[in-house]
């Protein structure tokens, strides 16, 4: 039996914060796909069942709201992290009101990433395991 390696997709059109989310999630024993946009990231979603997605609130061209809603539509049990520059805390407001599992700033993010895609993982792992029965 092949163990299946968990997923995590990053929307965000950043390359330099794709590479280090990418080191960190290998880290953990996970792999990254990453979408420019929130059409790709559904497209993700749909195709490959990722056990978490992250957001970059401050996505140019992100229709927040729609994004979540869209993902949460494919699966309802996956665990959405959301962040955002410190200075637009209007965006970490719309992040939890879009649906975000968890929302932080950016600043939080960069610091705890480690911690915050373990979370993460864990969590969207514990609900697909609970949908699966």
């Amino acid at each position: 039996m092949t163990e299946v390696v968990p997923l995590i997709v990053l929307c965000s059109p950043d390359l330099m914060l794709a590479v280090r989310v990418e080191g960190v999630a290998v880290a953990l024993g996970c792999r990254l796909r990453t979408a420019e946009s929130a059409a790709a990231a559904a497209g993700i979603v749909a195709e490959a069942a990722p056990v978490a997605a992250v957001i970059d609130l401050a996505a140019p061209g992100l229709a927040l709201a729609e994004t979540v809603a869209a993902l949460r539509r494919l699966d309802a049990a996956l665990f959405v992290l959301g962040f955002f520059p410190h200075v637009q805390r209007e965006l970490g407001a719309a992040g939890r009101a879009a649906g975000c599992s968890l929302v932080v700033p950016r600043s939080r993010f960069m610091a705890e990433l480690p911690q915050l895609l373990r979370q993460a993982v864990e969590a969207g792992g514990t609900a697909a395991r609970s949908t699966e029965k």
